[in-house]
């Protein structure tokens, strides 16, 4: 029973259905093979290394992006929700909004440009574009469920009542042999869960924030093994990074490894793959893996593979980063990197 199951998904895999959700990383997703069902992802980074703005590229609008675009053709039909415990659902958006000004029209607005923040004023010229993307939006509303704290009711018990509900829209539950379990109706269907971040999900029980955080990961290995769902959570990196002794020990080297997770060591060992995000312009590190960051400056983002129980572990790949919209693009590897393109990131400001 247990092996005609396992030829199933390898027979899946001959016919190109275990191919997943692109994430828009052509060489990342050598390392990460898209999204996959049934996988729990950590994301970790120090604040201000743009670990959300990477989520939300690799996991929430490129994949939505890639289904919009295709799902006349594919089979495959996809569920994101969103839990956001950092910024509002609006913010969120703009920043979205900003990222698609960026890539579609070449304009660097931020944010507080958009939404017209202090002193700002947005152009009636780019009121006008933004205003265009509002199909495109409407269409994403259909795919994407954006949740907000909403008066704390997003516990970790709250998320998962909250999915165990859309599972059950979607699903059976039955117990066989003493054993819970779940039947997809349609299982092309990927149910994709993000959180950002673990340490400001609300608490519940009078949890502190690591019982709090183990909770919700306990919940989540149950999620991922029986409702077959993928998860994206955030977590904050500790200051050991920012330690002199260790700064000088790794200097070109230097990467995020599982004892840097904040508050919960429990996500990083139930997970399947653990992502750092770091920038090491931060540390004034002028050359990193080949690469000359005395040019690239802040334009760049390294991720680490930290952890990747399927696959290679330790690895590094070198990003763009365009902050102000939260555009992420994989660099051209080290010995690709020409002066042309390194005047070409200088010339973003």
């Amino acid at each position: 029973m247990i092996f005609n199951s396992l030829l199933k998904s390898i027979d899946r895999g001959k016919a190109g259905l275990n191919t997943g959700i692109p994430m828009g990383l052509d060489r990342f997703s050598n390392i990460v093979p898209n999204i996959q069902k049934s996988k729990y992802h950590i994301i970790v980074g120090e604040s201000g290394s743009g670990k959300s703005a990477f989520v939300d590229t690799a996991y929430v609008f490129n994949p939505l992006e890639w289904y919009m675009h295709n799902k006349a053709d594919t089979n495959i039909k996809l569920k994101i929700f969103y839990y956001s415990f950092e910024i509002s659902k609006d913010r969120l958006l703009t920043k979205q909004i900003a990222r698609k000004l960026f890539v579609d029209h070449g304009l660097l607005l931020d944010v507080n440009y958009i939404l017209s923040y202090g002193k700002n004023r947005i152009s009636e010229e780019h009121f006008q574009l933004v205003t265009r993307y509002a199909d495109y939006f409407n269409q994403m509303e259909e795919f994407l469920v954006i949740k907000d704290n909403d008066g704390g009711s997003f516990n970790p018990t709250g998320i998962r009542n909250d999915l165990w509900k859309w599972a059950e829209q979607n699903g059976k539950t039955e117990r066989i042999d003493n054993q819970l379990v779940y039947t997809e109706n349609d299982e092309n269907l990927y149910t994709i869960v993000i959180v950002d971040h673990l340490s400001l999900v609300p608490k519940e029980r009078g949890f502190n924030t690591k019982e709090n955080i183990d909770k919700l990961s306990e919940y989540t290995i149950l999620m991922r093994n029986k409702l077959k769902f993928s998860f994206a959570y955030l977590a904050q990196a500790n200051r050991n990074i920012n330690d002199v002794e260790r700064l000088k020990l790794e200097g070109n080297n230097l990467g995020l490894k599982m004892s840097d997770v904040k508050d919960s060591g429990n996500p990083v060992q139930d997970s399947d793959t653990v992502i750092g995000i770091i920038n090491p312009w931060k540390y004034e590190i002028p050359k990193y893996r080949g690469y000359d960051l005395t040019k690239l400056k802040g334009r760049q983002r390294f991720l680490n593979i930290v952890k990747n129980r399927d696959g290679e572990a330790d690895g590094s790949l070198g990003m763009l980063f365009v902050g102000e919209c939260g555009y992420f693009k994989e660099l051209p590897r080290r010995e690709d990197m020409t002066e042309e393109y390194y005047k070409k990131v200088e010339r973003l400001g």
